[in-house]
């Protein structure tokens, strides 16, 4: 009997409980199976994390190299559309003693209507012309006959017209001898009245007026060549050079150019100016004309 009571405490003992014969033999109780099993699961959720932080790293590394690419290709478009075709320059005197020159580079493939007009205003010569035309004479008249047309043209050069003639003002179109007549300082610097020379006047080489190219390019600083005008599509040959970065003409005023060097002779324009735009004394482009 004392056998079965043996037995009988022994049945009363729940079944895998992890009795202490069976721990003695090596066996896993239930609680550490439990506890195991929640090991496991947060390994399990720690290589999914791991995994998820990875594919975050991923799509940030992914999203971060097609920002730089949008950056660079901006970086591309904004340096074609500044890019110089044909660089001019302006001789300056300040109350009638020379003050420097400005170089100027324009900006011919993104406004090619706008940069030839002013290129063509600042010279006398289209680019080839006089050469083949002088070549040209000397072939159909001789050497003595072509000696008279240097003399001749050496005596009067400076009467001059331009490549393009007289404008519709009766004037030459030509910047030589023009003024700055609106200076504004912290503002901009404007010329460019050929046929005034006071700003109530103004003609182009397409004839009066002409219209907005384009406004692919702002007014991003000191130094920028843009187009006056009087409203929409009112180009002609007046101009100013910003002396800071003016983002309210934006859309307004055609950007055609910048400054390249000689940004020290537009300051000492600039200080000559008043607010009112009437300068202190009379700003003179003395000499014109476009470099190679």
């Amino acid at each position: 009997m004392a056998c079965g009571g043996c037995m009988q405490s022994a049945a009363k003992e729940p079944q895998g409980t992890g009795s202490s014969a069976t721990r003695g033999r090596g066996g896993i109780g239930a609680g550490e199976r439990s506890e195991m099993s929640a090991i496991g699961r947060r390994s399990v959720a720690a290589r999914e994390a791991s995994r998820l932080v990875l594919r975050c790293l991923s799509l940030a590394l992914v999203a971060a190299t097609l920002a730089l690419a949008q950056v660079e290709g901006s970086n591309d478009s904004n340096a074609d559309l500044t890019m110089v075709t044909s660089k001019v320059y302006f001789d300056i005197t300040i109350d009638g003693k020379p003050a420097g020159r400005i170089v100027m580079g324009l900006f011919g493939n993104t406004v090619p209507k706008t940069a030839e007009n002013f290129r063509a205003l600042c010279t006398g010569m289209l680019p080839g012309h006089h050469a083949t035309f002088l070549s040209q004479y000397a072939t159909d008249f001789g050497m003595a006959r072509f000696g008279q047309l240097v003399s001749v043209f050496t005596q009067s050069k400076g009467n001059c017209r331009g490549e393009k003639g007289i404008g519709k003002s009766g004037k030459p179109l030509y910047y030589k001898g023009t003024p700055f007549h609106r200076i504004i300082p912290g503002f901009m610097i404007q010329g460019g009245d050929t046929a005034h020379g006071d700003g109530t006047g103004s003609d182009s080489i397409y004839g009066s007026f002409f219209p907005d190219e384009n406004f692919k390019i702002n007014h991003t600083g000191p130094g920028i060549l843009s187009m006056a005008n009087m409203g929409k599509d009112t180009n002609a040959s007046q101009f100013f050079i910003t002396a800071e970065k003016l983002t309210r003409l934006d859309g307004k005023h055609v950007v055609f150019g910048k400054v390249l060097s000689g940004m020290d002779v537009v300051n000492k324009i600039e200080a000559e100016g008043q607010r009112s735009g009437v300068p202190l004394c009379k700003v003179i482009v003395t000499d014109s004309g476009e470099l190679k």
